[in-house]
């Protein structure tokens, strides 16, 4: 009985690690994109909203990343 329980915990340790690694790899892209993109002040209706992270320097604040129709990348900076 306790091998069964084992073997479950395993199960879901290793879809959350899977998990885990598709969450930062969709980061680590979400980052790159935003380092070429160009900077607004303000949302617009046009854009789509790919997501956000966090950035640390120079002070800590909150990145929001949008693209156009074009595949244009913005990111919005915006403080906590």
């Amino acid at each position: 009985m306790f091998n069964i329980f084992r073997k479950k915990e395993i199960t879901v340790q290793r879809e959350l690690s899977e998990k885990e690694k598709e969450y930062n790899e969709y980061l680590k892209l979400l980052e790159e994109k935003a380092q070429n993109a160009i900077r607004i002040t303000k949302k617009n209706d046009n854009l789509k909203f790919l997501g956000q992270y966090v950035e640390k320097h120079p002070v800590i604040h909150r990145v929001e990343v949008y693209e156009d129709n074009d595949k244009k990348a913005y990111r919005l900076d915006l403080e906590f």
